[in-house]
């Protein structure tokens, strides 16, 4: 048996009226079209619905018992077009978002704003620890979680946006220069400059020395102030760990550097977004989703050159950062 809705609608005219002319009218069909759908929907159910007395409709009993029915349908079709339009509404109007890892470049999102809203949909970002941005996961707090750890559980899945390689940053008078990249073993015999144990950059690359067995030096340890500052010097001893980008973007700026992969090891950073396995979010929001990789990827470049104006004492504003993305 297969009832249309646009059946049920016809029914409930023509009892509306007793009138199939009438009916048809409000319908905006033809009055045979309408006959037709009456006598199918009489088929579908195996019961004379209407009877003619001399041109005078009628209801029999069997579609007075199944009237009820018939309005019961409406409201039902009422109530489900409510709430799936609620859920629509719900479902736009606010997406959560977590980020987890380096809040220099969680603060890049701040202040360019780009994550703010996207068509109609309000995004409220929150800076969590990765742990916390599981728990809020699989209690639906959040709908995505951006970090630059990569977050395992069996009911979160994990999207890499970003995979940046990390090498080793020499001065131009340095003996590793005249190397197209460079060895582990290479890397374990030289100082480096480098960030705080405190900051993302930092944990990042010792999480991957410690998963490798790798023994590095620092020769100072900095916050990112001082650390940028000291790209600026030329004492040979400019030795340093960094993204392609923020070689791109920094070291180029700041003198002779030259730039080697390191060897035997993936040195790489990644940023991802995580979501419930089952919570279907990246096809709810599938436009937020794709919107979120494009500023990722910007945001990459920018808050490189963001931590260079800093540096140099320029006036940044959000329009001078829009300027950047």
């Amino acid at each position: 048996m297969s009832i249309s809705h646009s059946q049920v609608e016809h029914f409930l005219a023509t009892v509306k009226y007793m009138n199939m002319n009438k009916a048809a009218k409000e319908l905006f069909i033809s009055q045979p079209g309408l006959s037709l759908s009456i006598s199918k929907l009489e088929s579908e159910l195996g019961v004379k619905l209407f009877y003619r007395d001399n041109n005078i409709l009628i209801l029999s009993e069997e579609g007075k018992s199944l009237l009820p029915y018939f309005k019961q349908i409406t409201v039902d079709m009422e109530a489900l077009i409510n709430a799936a339009n609620e859920l629509v509404r719900s479902r736009d109007s606010c997406v959560n978002i977590s980020f987890s890892g380096s809040i220099y470049f969680f603060s890049t999102f701040i202040i360019s704003g780009c994550l703010h809203k996207h068509r109609d949909a309000i995004i409220k970002l929150c800076y969590v620890e990765p742990e916390q941005a599981v728990n809020m996961l699989l209690a639906e707090q959040i709908d995505f979680a951006i970090s630059s750890t990569l977050i395992k559980h069996p009911r979160i899945a994990t999207a890499v946006i970003l995979t940046e390689p990390i090498g080793l940053v020499v001065q131009a008078g340095h003996p590793l220069a005249e190397q197209e990249s460079i060895t582990v073993g290479d890397l374990s015999k030289v100082k480096i400059h480098g960030l705080k144990a405190g900051y993302s950059f930092r944990q990042i690359c010792d999480d991957i020395f410690m998963a490798n067995n790798i023994c590095v030096k620092y020769y100072s340890e900095e916050d990112y102030v001082f650390y940028h500052k000291r790209m600026k010097e030329n004492d040979g001893t400019g030795v340093f760990l960094a993204s392609q980008t923020t070689y791109d973007t920094t070291f180029k700026l700041f003198g002779e550097y030259r730039y080697l992969p390191i060897n035997e090891v993936d040195m790489s950073q990644k940023i991802s977004i995580s979501y419930q396995v089952d919570g279907n979010r990246q096809f709810m929001y599938e436009g937020v989703f794709n919107y979120i990789k494009e500023c990722i990827l910007d945001i990459n470049v920018s808050h490189n050159l963001m931590g260079n104006m800093l540096t140099n004492g320029s006036m940044l504003t959000n329009e001078s950062l829009r300027h950047l993305l």
